[in-house]
């Protein structure tokens, strides 16, 4: 036997020659083994199960023309055995690896399935289940934005009804003091019928800006729809709170909006009230009586705030 890279296997009885390169060629995944030890191993079965020349190697006795399965250092293989002069060359396959990492049943494949196949199916079928992972992850990332869209109003960007009424009910449900605010702008209408629907949306936009600014982050602002807004702001239970909040609110809302060379003069009426005045707060008694605070605040001339209960 000849060092591997120029190994000649001699059939005496027929006198043929298999050379070390027919054998890659063939049967990439295989390896040559005389005397308990590996002496040439093909191009596959180097790459996939790391073997090398001269590592030992135990073939079990009475082999026979059935696949068996043989241990290595790497795993488990299917084996079949082919008996040479010169050695036991073993023709080695991945078939059963391959079904379980793919989820399929092995009973699907032939113990000596090529290899090199199978190595290409699991390919392909991880990059399918890549791909899969993208469009799911791609799905997952539109079903977000559209949930967030449907929450949110596209004029102003704050919060819309749907998420108001979401967001009233949970912290309603907790027990946590809030106070629940209605707004709606005073003079809006002719704003609108004067400078138009553009002129119109841009100090919707204004008021948005306004509301942002002069809350915090933990308050929850929402435009209900056309020209009223709600406030929720949560753990703000004393009413000279409330009155100090929505003073900056109003008074910001008084100064004249400007676009372009035009300037729109606005106010706001609020109504406000406390989940403390409740023994078990309800949204819907709660956005009633604060919108009769909102009546009282018009009534009494615009611009400012009442509360509910005062």
């Amino acid at each position: 036997m000849e060092a591997q890279g120029d190994i000649g296997m001699t059939e005496r009885a027929e006198g043929f020659t298999i050379s070390a390169a027919l054998i890659d060629a063939l049967l990439p995944m295989s390896v040559l083994v005389q005397a308990g030890r590996v002496r040439h191993v093909g191009p596959l079965a180097r790459h996939v199960l790391l073997l090398e020349v001269g590592h030992p190697l135990d073939i079990p006795d009475g082999l026979s023309s059935q696949p068996f399965l043989l241990d290595l250092p790497s795993g488990t293989v299917t084996a079949l055995s082919f008996v040479l002069p010169d050695g036991v060359l073993l023709s080695l396959s991945l078939a059963n690896d391959v079904a379980r990492i793919m989820s399929l049943p092995a009973q699907g494949f032939s113990p000596l399935d090529s290899a090199p196949a199978l190595l290409v199916a699991l390919r392909r079928a991880l990059a399918e289940a890549d791909d899969l992972r993208q469009i799911n992850d791609q799905l997952l990332g539109a079903k977000t934005i559209a949930e967030e869209e449907a929450m949110t109003d596209p004029l102003t960007g704050l919060a819309n009804r749907r998420a108001m009424d979401r967001v009233l009910t949970r912290i309603a449900s907790a027990r946590l003091p809030f106070a629940l605010l209605r707004m709606d702008l005073d003079h809006f209408k002719a704003v609108n019928d004067t400078f138009g629907h553009a002129a119109g949306d841009h100090v919707l936009q204004s008021v948005a800006q306004v509301l942002t600014q002069e809350t915090r982050d933990t308050d929850f602002l929402s435009r209900m729809g056309g020209d009223e807004f709600t406030l929720l702001f949560p753990g703000t239970p004393d009413p000279a709170q409330v009155q100090a909040i929505t003073t900056r609110i109003l008074d910001r809302l008084a100064e004249p909006i400007v676009a372009g060379t035009d300037s729109y003069r606005i106010s706001a009426s609020i109504g406000a009230t406390l989940s403390s005045y409740y023994n078990a707060p309800d949204p819907a008694r709660m956005m009633e009586e604060a919108d009769q605070a909102l009546y009282m605040a018009k009534r009494e001339g615009r611009g400012c705030m009442r509360l509910a209960r005062m």
